[in-house]
């Protein structure tokens, strides 16, 4: 098994930090955990042995990237939760390319409802898993992906 992931209530530290130190299974989470002091002392008192922050919830991409050195630094990974449109998981994607201590990409794939068309449908072109699974970081300008303004403008409710 590659991990357990949020195995506990996220906001339980001491249970957290028990389980993760008595478990042969690498324990995962925090994908909820907002905000880099709350991510901090979960590092600092050993709650995980994998960190899942959110670019699109947890943090800004700056900080996570200064939370996955620490990270690495107490020898823990760090794997993105990815979970978002299609934007969100570019920017999670940008942040896994600048880890060095993140060898994953939680990519969203629950049919039939969170699928590449639907949550990828604001990209002008979907980032989607080649035939091994890996995919590809983009290299435009900002997160590296295009947004389709037609697509945006289609699910629109008001405009100011």
């Amino acid at each position: 098994m590659a991990w357990l992931e949020e195995p506990l209530p996220r906001h339980d530290y001491r249970a957290l930090c028990e389980l993760t130190a008595a478990s042969p299974i690498p324990i995962a989470g925090c994908e909820h955990n907002r905000g880099i002091g709350q991510l901090v002392r979960m590092l600092e008192d050993g709650c995980f042995d994998i960190f899942q922050p959110d670019a699109n919830e947890s943090e800004e991409i700056g900080a996570l990237r200064d939370f996955g050195a620490m990270a690495a630094a107490r020898q823990r990974r760090v794997i993105p939760h990815a979970w978002a449109t299609g934007l969100g998981v570019a920017g999670n994607l940008q942040l896994c390319a600048s880890l060095p201590n993140c060898d994953w990409l939680e990519y969203p794939y629950d049919p039939p409802v969170i699928v590449p068309r639907v949550f990828h449908s604001m990209l002008t072109e979907p980032l989607l898993p080649d035939p091994t699974g890996e995919v590809k970081v983009p290299d435009g300008p900002g997160l590296g992906v295009e947004l389709d303004r037609e697509a945006i403008e289609s699910l629109t409710v008001l405009q100011v």
